[in-house]
């Protein structure tokens, strides 16, 4: 099985192919081929490569075999999503690699200096920890008086922690500190304004998981007082000053999702989060890249 990208720039062009194991790159330069492990690291390769051109302004085309297929220049990296669902969704290592890969491509395109000047040295677009072993799991899972989201607990237990490569550095929460971080987290929603979420009408003291920071002051957190049938959670990003939240479920489809009539919203696996969170990475630093151009223009 052969899975063929079709990328253009004005008269510039790409093609990325994937034929097993093997992944092909064809511009007017020439043609390189590389060999990966398996057909699935191949494919997560060619996917990473065609973010990369994106984010230099190539145009994509779906379906390059059918010649009335429309050319696609999505307005974010994250609308790539639904193009590559044939494959399945993205594994936790495939989006690593992904943002990895793409910051590589990034750099070998002159990049070099502008993203020094930005964010310093950067060797890694996201910069993964260490797994965490079942018993600081469990330990966790004792002290905060509930389970962790099974696809977070894979998270941890998986890659442990990643950052991400921003202005802010920002990083998921350190598993030696998933306690103290929700529990200071649980103390202090008394005084942001999302508290006052229908979601939390009464709920006196809501189960919080702190998971993520956001540009050096927000949060990323699960609402663990709310379970699909597999034991997930909504995961949502709370601005301090700000009445809603975001990401996640409507606060108010999830509370009609509760009544015994009405099944509950199927609420997102975690690594889907990660994979538009590496996404987000993407646009933020691509912005900061161009700002930094049309200064210099200017």
């Amino acid at each position: 099985m052969t899975t063929r990208y079709r990328l253009y720039r004005g008269k510039e062009h790409c093609g990325i192919d994937v034929v097993g194991d093997r992944v092909s790159v064809s511009t007017r330069h020439g043609e390189e081929t590389f060999a990966c492990r398996t057909n699935r690291e191949a494919l997560t390769q060619a996917r990473a490569l065609v973010a990369a051109r994106l984010s230099e302004g190539f145009a994509y085309v779906q379906r390059p075999q059918d010649p009335d297929a429309p050319r696609m220049q999505p307005t974010s990296l994250g609308a790539l999503r639904e193009h590559f669902q044939e494959h399945g969704p993205e594994s936790f290592a495939e989006a690593l690699s992904r943002g990895n890969t793409w910051l590589a491509e990034l750099k070998s395109a002159g990049h070099s200096a502008a993203l020094e000047a930005e964010f310093g040295e950067c060797e890694q677009a996201v910069v993964q920890g260490r797994p965490v072993e079942p018993a600081l799991l469990e330990q966790v899972e004792r002290e905060l008086g509930f389970a962790l989201p099974p696809s977070y607990r894979d998270f941890l237990s998986r890659v442990g922690s990643v950052s991400f490569l921003n202005a802010w550095w920002d990083a998921t929460t350190p598993p030696e500190m998933l306690v103290s971080h929700s529990r200071s987290l649980m103390d202090r929603s008394h005084d942001f304004a999302w508290r006052a979420s229908a979601l939390f009408r009464g709920i006196e003291s809501p189960r919080l998981l702190r998971v993520c920071d956001h540009h050096n002051g927000d949060d990323w957190f699960y609402v663990c007082d709310f379970r699909d049938a597999a034991g997930e959670a909504p995961l949502y990003l709370g601005f301090h000053e700000d009445s809603e939240l975001y990401q996640g479920p409507d606060p108010r489809e999830l509370l009609a999702g509760a009544a015994p009539r009405k099944p509950a919203p199927r609420f997102a696996r975690f690594e889907q989060w990660l994979s538009e969170r590496v996404d987000l990475m993407i646009d933020e630093v691509q912005a900061r890249i161009q700002a930094r151009r049309t200064q210099r223009k200017s």
